[in-house]
């Protein structure tokens, strides 16, 4: 299904905070069918009952069939009720929401919302905002700059946090031996705070600014919905619950696609023929539903049917017939599941104007990835399918389980994480097929999370990890836990990419990074690892004086194949060197004291020709000069265009150095 497009940075938000206009009609909202689906010819009459009685909207979708499609018209088509009474007058409360006049619009409906118990420094009360004029003009913002502040704002208030705890800390060690000292650092330690709560309060105004509810989504199911019916002689009912919370629009714009494209699926996979289901005996109205909560920062999304349930000899078959399963193949049934979110999968040989060309699952799986969310299916028979998504509320911000292994930490989603217990508690059993986690479900995969990553170095094991995925649950085994954390996820710079596993980098505060994992590709590469002797792992020292820096790119080059060990200063390098066997060097170029090119003349003064790759984002064109007059072998900005760049070009120069 193909959704509006995301903003971009020449496409402004507007934020309508005008007093409410007399209720207008409004033309039902367009909407862009799954691919391969021919849009309406015109957009058609919506019949809606409204119950206000604290239940689902439900949204009565009338039988027609393909061959004669219903005849509609504005005149014939029922309006809208609301238990028989007169409906309520409705105002524009801005993202196309429609809001009873009786319900003035909330902070997230209609612009920034700075009420007198708001944490900002008023004194009391004493002192106040602008002027309210300030407040009730339109006033146009670029999304792009938007999301970029509610980025920026995330990283300080977490950094202030951080800074929180090591003034706490310093003051409680100050108080024994100074009791000046602990007089001024309570007060920067009450400083800190204040200006935490202050980040606390702009930040939650800045997320609210760029959220908007689900139902501007949602409004333009019903007709979809329609559509579909007619297409495929089906008889539906859609039922949407949650459709008035608060989405931030990045997440949104992101899950539109995977979500039409899952109401497609249940449509034209999932529910019978209207003379099929009352052969089964079920009702001939098949029920479709979307179902959406919010718990604990995270937005949980239910796409739902009470169909037949997949196929499962239809999808080996398919498997087969498509060349992605061998014909004398006997697959599992995680082996299946895999193959439904493959790209070009389809149960269908020829794509109709409906079914499309496959891929569509194939899609939500990347969408969900982009998001560091996690993605499940439960299927039956009698029951019906449903796929449930768990995404971050706010793009920004996400609660990840922090985990060590290979002497760093690692940030799984939360999202995906359905269980964490102790080696001891664990109940493994050792198969013809690996090593498995007994669970009340039953058994599932267990492997080491260093291997899974591609670390190649693994300690001892302390703590189990579940988790949740397209295919099914896995088990990974880790050196340790730090706690769950809500932190600012970022992308990972194109310099960087590669690793199926690694989805971006998070930020904790106080310097401190950790690379994201998504739990679907965790489970795929944990399935295919096989037993088999390993090539020598080349050992690579990454040297910089950024802590943050030294996690993200040594965590990046261990996933791609790499043994890495880290320095800060040209000190410590030359000691890790005289220690450690190292095949290769990648050494910032500003560094204190010492910089990364008095760091290659000493290496190659000791240590001959080594290759050394050298990372700057400051640079002159003079200093890159000097620097390859020093002996580095390639120079590299941070901010790189050449996605994996980095990796790519160190295994040449290892593979050139051996060879030589």
């Amino acid at each position: 299904a193909a959704a509006d497009p995301p903003p971009s940075a020449d496409e402004p938000l507007v934020f309508d905070e005008s007093p409410p206009a007399p209720a207008e009609a409004k033309a039902e909202s367009a909407v862009v069918p799954a691919a391969g689906v021919d849009p309406p010819a015109a957009p058609m009459p919506q019949p809606l009952v409204f119950d206000q009685s604290g239940g689902p909207l439900v949204f009565e979708v009338e039988p027609t069939t393909a061959a004669e499609p219903a005849a509609t018209s504005p005149a014939s088509s029922p309006s809208h009720e609301v238990d028989s009474a007169p409906p309520e007058p409705l105002y524009d409360g801005g993202d196309g929401v429609r809001l009873p006049a009786s319900r003035p619009p909330s902070a997230g409906e209609a612009g920034i919302d700075i009420s007198a118990e708001s944490p900002l420094h008023d004194l009391g009360g004493l002192i106040g905002a602008l002027e309210n004029w300030a407040l009730e003009e339109s006033v146009v913002v670029n999304s792009a700059r938007l999301y970029q502040l509610v980025n920026d704002l995330a990283a300080l208030r977490i950094d202030l946090e951080a800074t929180q705890g090591t003034l706490a800390a310093a003051a409680a060690a100050s108080a024994q031996t100074d009791p000046l000292a602990r007089e001024a650092m309570d007060g920067a330690v009450g400083a800190v705070q204040s200006m935490y709560r202050t980040a606390v309060s702009i930040e939650q105004q800045a997320l609210r600014l760029g959220s908007i509810e689900l139902r501007s989504l949602a409004n333009t199911l019903p007709q979809l919905v329609r559509y579909l019916g007619r297409k495929t002689g089906k008889e539906l009912t859609l039922e949407i619950v949650g459709d008035d919370i608060q989405v931030d629009r990045q997440v949104l714009d992101r899950l539109s696609d995977a979500i039409r494209q899952l109401i497609v699926n249940a449509v034209f996979h999932g529910v019978e023929a209207p003379a099929e289901r009352e052969a089964a005996g079920k009702s001939s109205t098949a029920s479709v539903g979307l179902h959406a909560t919010t718990k604990e920062n995270r937005l949980e999304i239910l796409v739902t049917d009470d169909g037949r349930g997949i196929d499962w000899d239809a999808v080996h078959r398919s498997g087969v017939r498509l060349g992605m399963l061998a014909s004398d193949a006997e697959p599992t049934a995680d082996v299946l599941r895999a193959l439904l979110f493959e790209e070009g999968f389809s149960t269908h040989e020829d794509p109709g104007d409906v079914a499309g060309d496959g891929g569509g699952l194939a899609k939500v799986r990347q969408a969900v990835e982009e998001l560091h969310g996690s993605l499940s299916m439960e299927t039956n028979p009698e029951a019906g399918t449903s796929f449930s998504i768990t995404v971050p509320s706010h793009r920004a911000l996400q609660q990840a389980l922090l985990v060590a292994a290979g002497d760093q930490l690692w940030g799984i989603p939360e999202a995906a994480v359905t269980d964490v217990l102790p080696m001891a508690q664990a109940e493994i059993a050792v198969t013809e097929a690996g090593s498995q986690l007994e669970t009340a479900e039953g058994r599932i995969p267990l492997a080491s999370f260093a291997d899974v990553v591609g670390l190649g170095i693994v300690g001892a094991p302390t703590y189990v990890v579940v988790l949740t995925s397209p295919i099914g649950s896995v088990a990974l085994t880790v050196e340790g836990l730090a706690g769950s954390r809500e932190v600012a996820a970022k992308e990972l710079g194109a310099l960087l990419t590669g690793p199926e596993a690694v989805t971006g980098a998070a930020l904790l505060g106080g310097g401190e990074v950790v690379l994201l994992v998504d739990a679907g590709r965790l489970a795929e590469r944990q399935r295919s690892i096989v037993s088999e002797p390993v090539d020598r792992i080349p050992r690579v020292l990454v040297v910089d004086d950024s802590k943050g820096v030294q996690q993200v790119v040594s965590g990046a080059l261990a996933s791609s194949g790499f043994a890495t060990h880290v320095a800060g200063s040209v000190a410590e390098a030359l000691s890790m060197l005289a220690e450690h066997e190292i095949d290769a060097l990648v050494v910032d170029f500003s560094m204190p004291r010492a910089d990364g090119v008095a760091l290659v003349h000493m290496v190659r003064q000791r240590y001959g020709h080594m290759p050394v790759v050298m990372l700057s984002g400051v640079a002159s064109e003079e200093d890159q000069a000097r620097a390859e007059a020093a002996g580095v072998d390639a120079f590299f900005d941070k901010a790189d265009f050449r996605e994996g760049g980095l990796a790519v070009r160190l295994r040449e120069l290892i593979e050139e150095f051996d060879e030589s």
